[in-house]
């Protein structure tokens, strides 16, 4: 029978159940399934109808799952696969491989169907070189291209299946048994290979042996088991023995007890009353608790009353006036309380602390902060000034100056032409670049006579590019001025 090449893993039953999965039923003890492709290769897996569970499983031979393998590479891409098919039931095909050499686009045929039938149906793909002869020959002479015994077979050779023997196919007894047993398997026993050639069907089941008569037995005195955990025998004992007794002696069931012992009537000792005992030293006397008022302070003895002072007593200090009793006390022991240390604390404000004095170097002065430190300045301390201006020296022409919040100058812009020179001759005119692309809004030139000995008559103007001097003397030295 045809199998549709591309099935997704079925849930539904065959369609000869009703299903609507394409299967073929194989009712001989072994099946094969074949199949070709024109190209690439395939795995198609060989699905089992499990009736009991109403679902497809995949067929599995030790553990691995029975599949057909075409190739391209193998002689016409043909590939076959034998299998066990008992119990008779309903099989189909899984495409297990991908695109593009595992596409059922490449798959020329498949077909499942009982082992050993002719080879003659259509549905079946062509098995050559694997099948010789015409096309209805039921000679086999290799199976996947591996050779098969040409022996025959007899009526003794009933059972046998095909197994490799490692150099060609031959029929061989099943190491299982050739047949199933329809006998009931034997108890559950010692362990043994056993002998017989038939095998036990997967679903058998082992009865437990009988070991012991059944039945309950009352108030046993002893159980044996064996090895496996059964009881094997049982020996019976006796009833139970039934008690009585009175005061102090109680009978509850099968238990036994003595009530506790009272200041009137003899007992068991309570567990109260031995946490008590336990909490008594050993020798312990009944000393009672003193009721009258302890002794003053005085000179010390170890007395002789027979009563205990209460926890809570107090002694009356007594008459200690005029120090003659304790010495002042000193920085290593107690004592009275000199006139000159009251003078001493009564000087010291409550809550005051000796704080020590600093020895490092005071902050800047800069942002006002409380600060955090636990020791005190010294009266003579110095805070620096910090750095804040561009820097000690003079600042000729400044175009800007800035200022802090506390008058300091943090920065200067220098926005000013300056140039001094020396000019000799009756009449002098200069043209000098002032490079501040804008006419200056304020210029000025200094003019000395360095020889001449008279003041000097000059004349400054400017525009965007230059200053322009000229002056009458003999012998000029000038400065010059120019502010953006």
């Amino acid at each position: 029978m045809l199998v549709t090449p591309s099935l997704t893993f079925p849930t539904s039953a065959p369609i000869a159940l009703g299903g609507t999965t394409s299967a073929a039923q194989v009712t001989a003890t072994r099946g094969i399934i074949a199949a070709q492709v024109s190209k690439g290769s395939a795995v198609y897996a060989v699905l089992r109808w499990n009736t009991g569970l109403n679902r497809w499983e995949a067929l599995r031979l030790n553990g691995a799952p029975v599949t057909v393998e075409p190739t391209i590479r193998a002689a016409l891409g043909e590939a076959s696969t034998e299998f066990s098919a008992i119990p008779a039931s309903y099989y189909t095909a899984l495409l297990t491989t991908s695109q593009p050499d595992g596409s059922a686009a490449n798959l020329v045929g498949i077909a499942i169907q009982d082992a050993g039938v002719s080879a003659s149906t259509p549905s079946v793909v062509s098995l050559s070189p694997d099948v010789t002869g015409a096309s209805n020959a039921n000679t086999v002479v290799a199976i996947q291209h591996n050779p098969v015994a040409n022996t025959s077979l007899g009526p003794g050779d009933a059972g046998k299946v095909l197994r490799w023997d490692g150099t060609k196919y031959a029929a061989a007894t099943p190491a299982g048994g050739a047949t199933p047993s329809d006998a009931d398997p034997q108890e559950t026993g010692a362990a043994a290979p056993g002998v017989s050639v038939e095998y036990s069907r997967g679903d058998h089941v082992h009865d437990l042996p009988d070991v012991m008569d059944p039945g309950t037995t009352t108030y046993p005195s002893s159980v044996t088991v064996d090895e496996k955990g059964r009881v094997t025998a049982i020996a019976s004992g006796t009833a139970p023995v039934t008690y009585s007794g009175t005061a102090p002696i109680q009978v509850t069931g099968s238990v036994i007890s003595i009530d506790p012992a009272t200041p009137t009537d003899p007992g068991s000792m309570s567990g109260a009353d031995k946490t008590k005992l336990n909490g008594i030293a050993a020798g312990a006397t009944n000393t009672p608790l003193s009721n009258a008022s302890p002794a003053d302070v005085g000179t010390a003895s170890a007395g002789a009353g027979t009563s205990a002072s209460r926890d809570d007593h107090v002694h009356a200090h007594g008459n200690q006036l005029g120090g003659s009793l304790h010495a002042l006390a000193s920085g290593v022991a107690h004592g009275f309380f000199s006139s000159s240390d009251f003078t001493k604390l009564a000087g010291i404000a409550s809550g005051a602390t000796a704080t020590p004095l600093s020895n490092a170097t005071p902050a800047n002065i800069g942002t006002a902060s409380a600060g955090a430190a636990t020791s005190a300045s010294r009266d003579d301390h110095v805070h620096a000034l910090p750095n804040v201006g561009p820097g000690a020296g003079a600042i000729l022409s400044p175009y800007s100056i800035t200022l802090d919040a506390q008058g300091r100058m943090t920065a200067a812009t220098a926005g000013a032409v300056f140039q001094t020179g020396v000019r000799n001759g009756t009449l002098m005119a200069e043209t000098i670049p002032h490079g501040l692309g804008t006419t200056p809004r304020l210029y000025w030139a200094c003019f000395f006579d360095t020889l001449g000995g008279t003041s000097p008559v000059g004349v400054l103007t400017a525009d965007a590019t230059n200053l322009y001097l000229s002056a009458t003397n003999t012998l000029i030295q000038y400065t010059l001025h120019a502010l953006k």
